[in-house]
């Protein structure tokens, strides 16, 4: 899966990265394996609002199917992640048996 990783007010340093490797790119993986992954694309945008809350956001294209995004706010980066993922998730589910 090609992730790009895409940001506003917030360096994109090495453990953000790996958050987002490990939150994200290997749950998506691990849900998709029907899929073959060279051909997932997904976009992740990070921005810092006011007060030091994160805003996330997570598009996935699927090839020949429907797009997945979801978006949210958290104080916490990590928190936000795991929302994020939760949300794609439940998505997902939902259009598992069309994905085959």
């Amino acid at each position: 899966m090609h992730l790009l990783i895409e940001s506003s007010n917030i360096e994109v340093n090495r453990r953000i990265k790996s958050l987002i490797t490990e939150k994200i790119n290997k749950k998506l993986s691990r849900l998709l394996s029907a899929l073959h992954q060279e051909n997932l694309q997904a976009s992740i945008f990070l921005k810092k609002l006011k007060y030091d809350i994160y805003e996330v956001s997570l598009s996935v294209n699927l090839p020949g199917k429907k797009d997945l995004f979801a978006k949210t706010k958290h104080i916490d980066f990590t928190s936000a992640l795991v929302d994020l993922t939760s949300q794609i998730e439940k998505q997902i589910e939902k259009i598992k048996p069309n994905l085959l």
